[in-house]
């Protein structure tokens, strides 16, 4: 078995960090598009479930506190970054995510014409 020496162990090491570093960055990308979008998207699908409906049409969105508390942290911070982004605020009194910003930052197109486009892909 031949070893390594250390300079090449460490070049080694170095390029596999380049990688890894660029696999996270595209990823990174792909989820922030996926936030920023203003169609229902993937991501809205495994975030929200049936719930995608209610959050195309503007409607109130509520998860069950069970749920929502097995639910791992880094899901509800992708979740609600994703509300907050559309113009949701939650409501503790009645435990209701509800949008209020008249002017949000991603404006969601309107349902009918995403899911026929969705449908026809």
């Amino acid at each position: 078995m031949v070893r390594k020496n250390t300079a090449e162990a460490k070049a080694e090491a170095s390029k596999r960090d380049e990688v890894k570093a660029r696999f996270v960055a595209e990823a990174l990308e792909a989820v922030e598009n996926a936030l920023l979008s203003d169609r229902i998207t993937t991501l809205d699908t495994m975030l929200f479930g049936t719930m995608k409906l209610a959050l195309s049409t503007a409607g109130p969105i509520s998860f069950h506190p069970i749920d929502w508390t097995n639910t791992s942290p880094d899901m509800r911070k992708l979740i609600t970054t994703r509300l907050k982004l559309c113009g949701y605020k939650y409501s503790g009194a009645d435990q209701v995510w509800r949008q209020q910003e008249p002017k949000p930052f991603v404006k969601l197109k309107e349902w009918e014409r995403d899911w026929f486009t969705e449908m026809r892909a």
